[in-house]
């Protein structure tokens, strides 16, 4: 416990590291470092410079030897913080790592070569002389094989596998794990046994191997704990003839690595191999005891199924939501991945003896990668999502670390011949402290209140609005696409996930401009939804075309959505924009225009169609050609936020003059976009007044 609360001071300082305020100069020389990752957009590193460890990001692959003494020349690169919940915190990332500053590189050269041992150079450069083999190897698939055996040192895999592997939840499986390291250390240890190699000699081997196999794959969390926790059991188990608890090494190993790598308490994935190890220590030695033959077959299915198990709670508390498809898929990816990594490591070392069996067996290796990929695509076809809310979230781990604790207490105690009478109390009433510790969860689980909340989405230029009630949710437009990839992927889905919403009621687009409508293929593959509504046609099945007026309601929550179509001859789409008008259950009013110009809104205005509201969102972006003053004027709004990317073409700053000097005359402030970031608000929590937030 001491282990883990130093940790978490260090971490702490972590989390403030990336945001000092010192500079990196444009030019600067530094010593190139031993671990390297090439990826298809370029190669990273992290170097020190001026006691400082500053990650240099370039735009090709560079390759240079461990020691030499290069010259960078490029620009330090800001780090501003994730603006929606539940997206990737790259900053976070960045500082957890260690990091504390970033730097794009425009030029690099050597200026004096390495003059480090032999050995050392060789090592350095031995992720690059694998992955030239694997390539050789395995000609069609060596990114993913290389990547499955040795981790992401060189991370070639095509960006739509990656996308694939992550919505079936099946990433973890293109990271080393420490479930690797274990399954490779024993695998020796029983190899050495069959050999009758002496257990000291077995012991020193399987170290020399682990740090070998680290030094290519690079230092990871995960890893070393597995390591670590494999040796003090073999140290223990076969020379020392100590039989501790394998609670003992567990637990011994976690704490010694978050002291010497705080960074690891922060993330996930460290605790997801840590779950399941637990996981597997306590379930799989109880059920295998009653298995039939052949035993290691049907232990084999156990672990497995365990270990998915475990996964995929985990994943739905770190990520709030998982496609119940995952279940299947990491079943059927599972065996493989063990296949890949058993018999890819075979094929390798026989390619040095046997060059044509080892030929056979990467064909062999090959196909089955290829019809693997194939079949996770059907799977992703039948997608089942499921969320948590945040509230969720928190009573899910409460109840998983109290059931943790009242069993490690018990294991932990239950030999021992003097015990606090408390501790003997808990030993007793251990499976009644359970259920009554799960039927409080569940009470306060049911009890949850449905709370109303309206987030708009920083989606850059365009527009994405949640409203939620409770778990219920309507989502308006979707964003738009950057590079042919939609920005639902990295900002809607997230916000998505972060609420536990896995199904929207409605998704209103409120015109089929690219900006709103872009991410709407992405959004209706990974989200359910009852009703698609908009106002021109869509050849979807749950698609309705909006005429006239609709009201609908969200709970309690009132969502009258306005066609201006009726009312209004134009040929330009943006005129036919949907209003959307919503009166929350404690009656704040929100009204979105979509992309309205002034000419229509005057048109509305003029039917009595717009009403006053308390919060009112820029049309067009904040266009000089919409939000005209006599909607102002109309609506009178309390507050008003606008969503647009910072620099762009379509609405340059002194588009906002008119509004802005509206807001100072009624003393309002109109948050528009700064020179920082895309939207201003992110998130409004309304209760009773608008002054709550």
């Amino acid at each position: 416990m001491i282990c883990l609360f130093i940790g978490a001071l260090k971490s702490v300082s972590l989390l403030n590291s990336l945001n000092n305020n010192d500079k990196v100069p444009n030019s600067f020389s530094v010593n190139w470092p031993l671990f390297v990752q090439h990826t298809t957009k370029g190669t990273r590193a992290n170097v020190q410079w001026d006691g400082r460890t500053i990650r240099l990001i370039m735009t090709k692959k560079v390759e240079f030897t461990v020691g030499d003494h290069i010259e960078i020349i490029g620009k330090q690169l800001s780090c501003f913080p994730q603006r929606n919940m539940g997206a990737f915190n790259y900053c976070r990332w960045l500082a957890l790592n260690g990091v504390d500053a970033q730097f794009k590189v425009t030029s690099i050269q050597l200026l004096k070569s390495s003059n480090f041992p032999k050995i050392v150079r060789w090592v350095s450069e031995l992720p690059n002389d694998l992955f030239f083999q694997f390539k050789q190897l395995f000609p069609t698939q060596y990114p993913v094989v290389y990547t499955m055996v040795f981790g992401g040192r060189n991370k070639f895999i095509d960006s739509k596998d990656v996308s694939l592997l992550s919505d079936l939840g099946l990433i973890h499986l293109l990271v080393v794990s420490g479930s690797q390291m274990s399954l490779l250390s024993l695998g020796m240890l029983m190899i050495g046994r069959i050999l009758r190699v002496p257990i000291i000699c077995r012991f020193v081997c399987i170290i020399f191997i682990q740090l070998l196999y680290v030094l290519v794959v690079g230092i990871d969390a995960s890893i070393l704990r597995s390591m670590l926790m494999v040796d003090l059991f073999i140290f223990h188990r076969y020379i020392l003839l100590y039989r501790y608890h394998l609670w003992w090494y567990v637990m011994i190993s976690v704490s010694i690595i978050c002291l010497l790598l705080p960074g690891a308490m922060f993330q996930s994935g460290f605790w997801y191999s840590f779950l399941i190890t637990v996981a597997l220590i306590v379930i799989v030695p109880k059920v295998t005891q009653q298995l039939p033959r052949p035993t290691w077959f049907f232990t084999y299915l156990i672990v497995s199924l365990v270990a998915v198990v475990t996964s995929f709670v985990v994943q739905l508390i770190v990520e709030g939501r998982i496609n119940m498809m995952s279940i299947p898929s990491n079943l059927w990816m599972g065996w493989c991945a063990s296949m890949v990594l058993i018999v890819g490591l075979f094929g390798w070392l026989l390619n040095f003896i046997f060059p044509i069996g080892a030929q056979i067996i990467s064909l062999g290796i090959d196909w089955m990668i290829r019809v693997l990929m194939i079949s996770l695509q059907q799977l992703s076809e039948f997608h089942f999502w499921i969320g948590l809310t945040r509230q969720e979230r928190w009573f899910l781990m409460a109840g998983l670390g109290f059931i943790l604790i009242l069993y490690s207490v018990r294991e932990f105690t239950g030999q021992m011949p003097m015990l606090p009478k408390f501790i003997r109390w808990i030993n007793l009433k251990f499976r009644w402290l359970i259920v009554l510790g799960l039927g409080c969860i569940i009470f306060g689980w049911i009890l949850l209140p449905e709370r109303f909340r309206l987030v708009a989405i920083d989606v850059g230029q365009g527009d994405a609005t949640l409203v939620m009630q409770g778990r219920r949710a309507i989502l308006i437009d979707v964003g738009g696409v950057i590079n042919k990839v939609p920005i639902a992927e990295r900002t809607i889905v997230p916000v998505l996930a972060y609420y536990g919403i896995s199904y929207l009621e409605k998704i209103i687009i409120t015109h089929h401009d690219l900006d709103h409508i872009g991410g709407l293929s992405y959004i209706i593959k990974h989200v359910r939804y009852g009703q698609l509504i908009s106002p021109t046609p869509l050849n979807l099945k749950k698609h309705t075309q909006l005429i006239g007026n609709n009201v609908t309601y969200l709970g309690n929550t009132r969502i009258t959505l306005i066609s201006p179509s009726p009312y209004i001859r134009s040929s330009n789409r943006n005129e036919h924009s949907i209003l959307v008008h919503i009166i929350s259950p404690n009656g704040i009013d929100f009204l979105i225009t979509g992309d309205l110009g002034s000419l229509s809104e005057l048109s509305l205005l003029k039917k009595g169609l717009i009403p006053k509201v308390d919060v009112l969102k820029l049309g067009h972006h904040g266009s000089r050609y919409s939000t005209s003053l006599e909607l102002l004027n109309q609506t009178n709004p309390t507050f008003v936020w606008n969503s647009s990317g910072i620099n762009n073409r379509y609405v340059p700053p002194n588009c906002y003059c008119s509004h802005i000097d509206w807001g100072n005359n009624n003393g309002l402030e109109i948050l528009v976009p700064t020179t920082s970031h895309n939207v201003v608000p992110h998130q409004y929590f309304l209760k009773d007044s608008l002054n709550e937030a």
